[in-house]
């Protein structure tokens, strides 16, 4: 099965329909006339999907972490990279691809319990913004399910 993605034109009248696969969407990033996806399968494998202004797939794959995986934000940096973030075996999950969606590092972090990245942000000093929450007491030791604010530099391959 196969799920419509659809552009609307500020008269909300359709401006492009496409189909992709059947997955949960949670984000949606653009910049320059693409649009960038991201979603998960069945909490076990996050999805991406780049698409041209004019309602043309560029590029879609999959992405396999351990366990139960999902993206669920997604931006893109001012060099056109794409950066994506979620949650993979209970560790914030971040992974940076191409335009392509060719990918170029990934990196999972975390402590002993659980980690959910909730939104993910690119930084005009080509840095990185992971927000979440944790359970780990060796990451914030105050309750049951802290806040997390995680800074990277873009070029860091974790």
């Amino acid at each position: 099965m196969r799920r419509p993605v659809v552009k609307l034109k500020s008269d909300l009248t359709q401006d492009w329909m496409v189909e992709i696969p059947d997955v949960v969407l949670f984000d949606v990033a653009e910049k320059d006339g693409k649009y960038v996806v991201a979603g998960t399968k069945e909490r076990k494998e996050g999805y991406a999907t780049v698409i041209s202004d004019d309602g043309t797939i560029v590029s879609e794959r999959f992405f396999e972490g351990e366990g139960d995986s999902y993206v669920s934000s997604v931006d893109v940096t001012e060099d056109d990279n794409i950066i994506f973030g979620g949650t993979t075996n209970w560790d914030f999950w971040i992974i940076k691809t191409n335009e392509n969606l060719e990918k170029l590092w990934e990196g999972k972090f975390g402590g002993s319990d659980l980690e959910v990245l909730r939104k993910i942000v690119a930084l005009s000093d080509e840095g990185i913004i992971a927000v979440g929450y944790t359970r780990s007491k060796e990451i914030v030791k105050y309750g049951e399910s802290d806040g997390w604010v995680l800074r990277l530099n873009v070029d860091e391959n974790p």
